[in-house]
């Protein structure tokens, strides 16, 4: 059997090569995508037998986490690829549950995120016969900055330009205003202060001896005389 003269043959459930053939003996494993948001995605899955560890890779993203409940779970962010596994043979209950969840980086315009190239291992190392979950639409982010960036602080100026230095200013709270309130009150005007401090005034306060101070008298014609 298998090449093995008086061999025992496969196990039950997979080939000479080790393929599950019978996925009911061998198990079997479907993912999805779900709670995609602009930056994370759950991968869900519904197996029959339990789960020992997983080996995938992700495209459409770059990814910046990944977390799974078997005690190490690596990923490469330019590679895409994700592993899990438990060093003491810990496994994931047969069932429905969430595999693994992913973190990436948004983007402004969002995109699609896939997965391909997947291994599901079941007990003592076996290959749990998987399929991979469709192509999932990731949204665009929802807080970018004015150059696009998502998270960004850059913002646009009063002046309309996207990281100006531009500022609302003077006391009409306008765009770069210098304006300041006159003797008068009034915000932007034009009246000022004489030589006497009398706003609007000509100057004929001051009589030349001083404000507000008669001025020459007498035969000496001085002031205060």
């Amino acid at each position: 059997e298998c090449g093995v003269c008086d061999g025992s043959g496969p196990d039950a459930g997979f080939d000479c090569d080790g393929n599950c053939v019978d996925a009911a003996i061998c198990g079997t494993a479907s993912l999805s995508f779900v709670n995609v948001t602009s930056g994370s995605a759950d991968i869900s899955y519904s197996s029959n037998v339990d789960l020992y560890g997983f080996q995938f890779s992700v495209t459409g993203v770059t990814l910046t986490g990944a977390s799974s409940g078997f005690g190490t779970t690596s990923f490469g962010a330019e590679s895409g690829v994700v592993i899990a596994f438990s060093m003491d043979g810990s496994s994931i209950s047969s069932g429905d549950g969430t595999l693994a969840s992913l973190t990436f980086e948004p983007s402004l315009d969002g995109g699609t995120i896939n997965l391909g190239d997947l291994i599901v291992s079941g007990d003592g190392g076996a290959l749990v016969s998987s399929s991979a979950p469709d192509a999932a639409s990731v949204p665009g982010c929802d807080d970018a900055d004015c150059t696009g960036e998502c998270g960004g602080s850059v913002v646009v100026d009063c002046a309309g330009v996207c990281g100006g230095d531009s500022v609302l200013s003077g006391c009409d709270d306008a765009c770069n205003s210098t304006a300041v309130v006159d003797c008068a009150g009034e915000c932007g005007g034009t009246s000022a202060n004489d030589a006497c401090g009398v706003c609007n005034g000509d100057g004929s306060d001051d009589q030349g001896c001083g404000c507000f101070e008669p001025g020459p008298s007498g035969c000496d014609n001085a002031c205060g005389s």
